[in-house]
């Protein structure tokens, strides 16, 4: 799939990586309903392991030793520009935490550019920090334009950033070398810490995707 993105046959790449996806799925593992009978913790026991899996995913990468109790994930959505919104979607201990969820309408006049939407909500988030709570991991849907975005300015507050690419379900992990930041792609295997980042992604694309679809019916209705 890598060797015909990098020949720019983007189709031919697109239908394995559709292929890839049919396998991951008819592979995935099955938890057997026995098991949680056996285990009434089971299901607490599979997200410690996506935590836990992610978490070496990170220090193997960048040498990071996270607590991942709160990760914070970011996504845009807009209409050409138009009501353009975003979203911070938190998971306490691996799981959903809507109390903590917000919503971000974008003030700025680039409405169309994710990367001043993203930085706008950036700037405004950690001015709540305390308020708020601090997240052990900010995680963004994009590639290295918005995860080096966000990475400016969480940094400055000792927060790290990863991006998820979805092109490829690629993490996108910024990393200093002598002095300079580079960006390291790592391609998610089928696995738990895939899956919990999937979960991340695909929630704070949801909860955009709603206040934007709000603000475009407030729209036509005016």
């Amino acid at each position: 799939m890598n060797k015909l993105a990098d020949k720019e046959k983007f189709e031919e790449a697109s239908l394995v990586k559709k292929q890839l996806k049919s396998m991951e799925y008819i592979t995935q593992p099955i938890v057997r309903p026995k098991l949680f009978s056996d285990n009434p913790n089971l299901a607490e026991d599979l997200i410690k392991g996506q935590l836990k899996q992610l978490s070496l995913i990170l220090k193997k990468i960048n040498g990071l030793s996270l607590n991942l109790n709160r990760i914070e994930c970011y996504d845009v959505s807009h209409t050409s520009g138009t009501n353009a919104t975003a979203s911070m979607v938190v998971f306490t201990k691996g799981q959903e935490d809507k109390k903590l969820y917000k919503h971000f309408k974008i003030m700025n006049n680039k409405k169309n550019d994710d990367i001043s939407s993203l930085r706008e909500v950036a700037k405004r988030r950690i001015k709540h920090l305390k308020e708020w709570g601090e997240p052990d991991l900010v995680i963004v849907d994009g590639g290295i334009g918005q995860t080096k975005t966000l990475y400016e300015e969480f940094s400055k507050e000792d927060i790290f950033v990863i991006g998820i690419s979805k092109r490829y379900e690629t993490l996108i992990i910024p990393k200093k070398v002598n002095d300079k930041l580079v960006f390291r792609s790592y391609l998610l295997p089928n696995n738990s810490a895939k899956r919990l980042v999937q979960r991340l992604r695909d929630e704070a694309h949801r909860f955009a995707q709603r206040y934007h679809n709000i603000l475009i019916k407030k729209t036509l209705f005016n």
